[in-house]
């Protein structure tokens, strides 16, 4: 089983009128990976890879439509 840490909270109203920022968990024995919550979905990020388009960001190695899928994808895939 994975253990994530918190490692940006929500920090409310941006004043921008569109969203809010997302809180940010990282894994804890993998401490390159990321998990987000982007727009109804969870996404795992590899902070170590960088992304395969320009100007993505990282690299996305997992998602899920709930935290818990999210966590037993990568969980199976990390076990590989």
């Amino acid at each position: 089983m994975l253990k994530l840490k918190k490692l940006k909270s929500t920090s409310g109203w941006q004043g921008n009128h569109v969203a809010q920022d997302c809180a940010e968990w990282v894994v804890t024995d993998h401490p390159h990976i990321i998990l987000r919550h982007l727009s109804g979905d969870w996404v795992a990020f590899d902070t170590s890879k960088p992304a395969l388009a320009p100007r993505q960001g990282f690299q996305r190695i997992a998602s899920g439509w709930t935290r818990k899928m999210l966590l037993e994808v990568l969980e199976s895939k990390l076990t590989k």
